[in-house]
């Protein structure tokens, strides 16, 4: 009986390492030639010697917080701020990455070039000893002005890019993001302009993101954007022109104009799902009575290619009987498809890594869409299996040597 207990104990003993053994991260996220990775603070393997942190959305942080103690996090100034003041990370682990400047991070140069994202988002150049250049681009926007970056033109025809394929398919086609930006301004101004201040516009955001679009509407408008206490803390991390207390207000009652969380207008994934109830919940906390909301979506899921340009309006109401009018806005902070192409056409990379749905069936969907766009390989994709036509078996996916 006793051999049965110490076994028993064994045995848990090594359950629990297996449980909290860290894991490897995927070829994705690694740096090849180096002990780096890029947003992947969910793996915690003793060899890596620098975990790289794109921008600050919490699909790229997962596993990043006040308790963390795992190795050096590199990051742009605006990120380093806001995960140091509101995920409560050790400032003494963080080091702050400056824009196009060269920096030696054990033996490898590491320059950072904008990303067209949101606040603080970054691309990350690296050039190792052995001199390949790998590319990774985190979540970004092409925009033409990227490439006059003098930085990022020297890393065209780079070993390989790490893309962001969030959007991957033709059938996403999104305007520009000025141009999503100021029907969102038109709107809130047409319905502050309606019923004797009758309205009450919500616009859904994220911690942080579509400040360029608040920024519009607020300019638009002339009035300012009441923001809760979590918002504004986030949005005091980053540089805002205007200022963010001249676009920003921490009292509901002074504006008619608000910025919401992510959801509280509707779910967004699949598709949009409008959701009355919390939306006539937050009418009910304000001291001011509306007999009309409009909403603002931004978002590139909105995006309906079937609607040939125009924007999808949402109409609902609550049970109180107040009228909703959801406005469905393609604006988006990731390359479109077309975009992607013109991004990949431009950089010329010798392979291509997606960093976004590339798992699976799905993910083998989206390299097809990607091979498309680019006579250059992609890692983890065997040409035979891109070729595949309906009918035929599909093929076993494995990683490439690169992953490794």
């Amino acid at each position: 009986r006793r051999w049965s207990v110490v076994l028993l104990v064994i045995l848990r003993a090594l359950s629990v390492k297996r449980a909290v053994r860290p894991l490897d991260p995927p070829f994705s996220k690694r740096v090849p030639g180096t002990l780096f990775v890029v947003d992947a603070f969910n793996y915690k393997a003793k060899w890596i010697t620098a975990y790289f942190l794109s921008h600050a959305h919490s699909d790229h942080y997962t596993g990043l917080n006040s308790k963390w103690n795992s190795g050096p996090v590199y990051c742009s100034r605006t990120t380093a701020r806001i995960i140091i003041d509101r995920l409560g990370v050790n400032a003494s682990l963080v080091h702050v990455l400056s824009p196009d400047t060269s920096h030696s991070i054990h033996g490898t140069q590491v320059q950072l070039v904008d990303a067209n994202h949101c606040p603080g988002a970054v691309q990350f150049l690296f050039t190792t000893p052995g001199g390949e250049r790998y590319l990774h681009c985190g979540d970004m926007r092409f925009d033409e002005k990227l490439m006059k970056s003098e930085a990022l033109s020297k890393f065209r025809n780079c070993t390989t890019a790490y893309i962001d394929t969030t959007y991957c398919h033709p059938r996403y086609e999104f305007p520009p993001e000025e141009s999503a930006s100021a029907y969102a301004a038109n709107e809130t101004q047409k319905a502050l302009k309606s019923g004797l201040n009758s309205a009450l516009v919500l616009i859904q955001a994220y911690n942080i993101g579509k400040e360029k679009l608040l920024a519009q509407v607020h300019r638009k408008t002339a009035r300012r954007i009441f923001a809760s206490s979590q918002k504004l803390a986030y949005l005091r991390c980053i540089d805002l022109d205007p200022s963010v207390s001249s676009i920003f207000t921490s009292s509901p009652n002074a504006t008619d104009i608000h910025v919401v969380r992510w959801g509280l207008l509707g779910d967004t994934w699949p598709f949009f799902r409008p959701n009355p109830t919390v939306i006539e919940a937050y009418l009910k906390k304000q001291s001011k009575r509306y007999t009309r909301v409009v909403g603002i979506v931004p978002s590139g899921w909105m995006y309906n290619p079937k609607s040939k340009g125009d924007i999808s309006v949402v109409e609902v109401k609550t049970r109180g009987g107040i009228s909703v009018s959801i406005h469905l806005v393609p604006y988006s902070e990731h390359s479109s498809y077309l975009e992607l192409k013109q991004y990949l056409a431009w950089l010329k990379p010798q392979k291509i890594v997606g960093t976004v749905g590339m798992s699976g069936e799905s993910g083998l969907t989206t390299a097809r869409h990607l091979s498309r766009i680019t006579s250059r390989p992609i890692v983890g994709f065997p040409a035979q299996a891109l070729a595949y036509k309906r009918g035929r078996k599909s093929l076993k996916i494995e990683e490439d040597d690169e992953g490794e």
